[in-house]
């Protein structure tokens, strides 16, 4: 089907179940509900990325995807910020507040334009020279003479070829580290309104509460109750923290390009790990804020470059299937996550949340240096003879074909 018309399905998916997520009645419908709105955020975030480093250049590439990466970020602090306004009137208001800018996409992306190597290696030439005459009109440039050469790949999409010798190890740890890193960013995102209750850390001021009522059970009647559970001022030093994404930006950028991905994941893991641990101890509000801050900015960098790294690694022929497979197990963190925020964070203890995580954070930041491959500057490749070509050839900072690609 292609990158666009996937992307368009997954934005209708998310928008509609997003619309029907605010008028359910029964906090287990709603539960199903968003987990449809899971399903297309899901597919909608990969093949964006995946996209995006098609499109981009080599030397654009990690800027390109850090600016998609950098409108989510601004799309959580706005989520934040219409609570913060809307919290009168009960969560089902806000949950269609967000569904606005859903909408707003189903629309826009319509315009989007299919990526050109995937129509290259679909053998739809034609189509891909017409969008590559576009993207260089737009740019003021012109292509390179000559006919575009059609790149043809009949076994596309085959999830196993991520496991292949060339490949295995590589996936195996990057499947790792996104699970680690997310699982640590997703910490610091459920935990953060409780964290800033009368008792921020230490013991939560829930876990006081009766312990024979289920955590499903106490947010099942909150949900009936139409309670949004959080004040102002919870959300207010939640914005606080997540504000931190806007930093982690430029720090990226400036590691990405002087260090490349293996060494700036490297930097990244540890620092997300030393982080975590400093806010065990909670010596006092206002440096908790800036250990909480300063988790957020790194670990958010983290994702990011994991983010980067893994459409470069994989051909044409399977980067989406392969950046998918990378996706599930960054969501899986960050329902490991959930679990634990709300079993061992509120129920027991923040400072044992953070314990928990230090470990993760520090194993992925070791796997992250076991990478195998370093893929700054590097032309993507598309298809099995290419990568095989590409391989035997000598590797520079930016290889020239001798005939016209879609690079």
């Amino acid at each position: 089907r292609g990158r666009k018309q996937v992307i368009i399905g997954g934005q209708w998916v998310i928008m509609v179940f997003g619309v029907l997520s605010a008028f359910m009645k029964s906090y287990h419908a709603f539960v199903m509900v968003r987990m449809l709105v899971g399903f297309g955020f899901g597919i909608v975030t990969s093949l964006v990325i995946v996209h995006v480093s098609e499109i981009a250049p080599p030397r654009f590439r990690a800027y390109s995807v850090a600016i998609n990466v950098f409108m989510w970020s601004i799309g959580d602090c706005f989520v934040v910020l219409m609570g913060f306004y809307t919290l009168d009137y009960g969560w089902s208001v806000v949950v269609l507040a967000a569904c606005l800018p859903a909408f707003i996409m189903c629309v826009v992306i319509l315009f989007l334009d299919e990526s050109p190597r995937y129509l290259s290696i679909s053998g739809n030439v034609s189509e891909a020279e017409r969008i590559l005459e576009k993207i260089a009109m737009i740019n003021y440039s012109t292509l390179p003479e000559g006919k575009l050469k059609a790149v043809l790949e009949p076994s596309r999409g085959n999830i196993m070829d991520m496991f292949r010798p060339k490949y295995k190890k590589t996936s195996m740890l990057l499947l790792f580290a996104v699970f680690s890193a997310n699982l640590v960013y997703y910490g610091n995102i459920f935990s953060l309104p409780y964290l800033f209750k009368e008792d921020y850390c230490g013991v939560s001021s829930t876990a006081t509460t009766n312990t024979t009522t289920t955590n499903v059970t106490r947010i099942s009647a909150q949900f009936q109750e139409g309670d949004c559970t959080f004040s102002r001022r919870e959300l207010m030093a939640t914005l606080e923290v997540s504000a931190a994404e806007f930093l982690s930006i430029p720090i990226f950028a400036l590691l990405v390009e002087q260090l490349g991905r293996i060494k700036t994941g490297m930097i990244l893991g540890v620092s997300t790990a030393v982080f975590t641990a400093l806010c065990i101890p909670c010596i006092g509000l206002v440096l908790f804020k800036v250990e909480l801050f300063l988790q957020r900015m790194v670990v958010n960098a983290w994702l990011l470059l994991i983010f980067i790294y893994s459409p470069e690694l994989y051909p044409t022929y399977i980067r989406s299937a392969a950046f998918g497979i990378v996706m599930v197990f960054c969501n899986l963190g960050g329902v490991f996550s959930s679990l634990i925020v709300y079993d061992v964070g509120i129920d027991y203890s923040f400072r044992a949340m953070f314990l928990f995580l230090v470990p993760f954070a520090v194993a992925g930041a070791i796997v992250t240096f076991y990478f195998k491959e370093e893929t700054k500057g590097k032309n993507l490749v598309d298809n099995k003879a290419e990568h095989e070509e590409f391989e035997r050839s000598p590797r520079t900072e930016e290889k020239c074909c001798d005939r016209r690609q879609v690079h």
